[in-house]
């Protein structure tokens, strides 16, 4: 704590200036023995790290999901503060993917409306266990239909009518994310924003051609 005190025509003031530490920030190293290289995909509120699609690292050490009670994904695209999983499964023919996520001793494949085509994926999960993700059209080109699951029910997201989107991550309050593709020449991008389902397209205004 430091007092200032200041004299101005005979009157003087003083003032109470609490001066703070900085912060301090600890770097901590994620890697396994062998590897080259890694990057890291995500992380939550309980500090534990999202890599490579593939592995957590918890409590100083990487953990393979695949060790989980009733583990089932086969790719990870999201991790919420629970610990619980979005990710994919393969079909019954192991050529498709089909979106689901991973919780406490358990794997909930989600839903798609084309029963004779229910394919897609997910892209992230949040604290109230909402899935953001798309299911493919059933004609072609099969483009992905963004989604949201709340309670495992799917509830379709606004579409652009120029643009092919793909789904990115959303926050608590279920509002979500996305990019947008120009369906014709040349491919410019949008940033897409969905809240309650209704799509807001952000334009970047400096580069068309590469904003996710």
């Amino acid at each position: 704590m430091v007092v200032l005190t200041a004299m101005y025509r005979d009157s003087s003031r003083s003032d109470t200036v609490y001066i703070m530490p900085a912060p301090r920030y600890t770097f901590t190293q994620i890697g396994f023995g062998g590897t080259s290289g890694m990057s890291t995909l995500e992380i939550n509120n309980a500090g534990d790290v999202l890599i490579e699609w593939a592995w957590i690292y918890k409590n100083g050490e990487g953990v393979s999901p695949s060790s989980y009670p009733g583990y089932r994904l086969v790719a990870i695209t999201g991790m919420n503060d629970a610990g619980w999983i979005s990710g994919a499964v393969y079909d019954s023919t192991n050529s498709h993917m089909v979106p689901a996520y991973w919780k406490p001793d358990t794997t909930i494949v989600l839903p798609c409306p084309y029963a004779a085509y229910p394919y897609g994926s997910t892209t992230g999960i949040n604290n109230n266990g909402d899935v953001l993700g798309f299911c493919e059209e059933n004609v072609y080109p099969y483009r992905q239909k963004p989604r949201l699951w709340k309670n495992d029910t799917a509830t379709p997201l606004e579409e652009h009518a120029e643009y092919w989107l793909e789904t990115i991550d959303l926050n608590d309050a279920g509002q979500a994310t996305g990019t947008g593709i120009l369906n014709r020449y040349p491919r410019t991008q949008i940033g897409i924003r969905w809240d309650n389902n209704v799509l807001t397209a952000v334009a970047y205004p400096f580069n068309m051609y590469n904003f996710v």
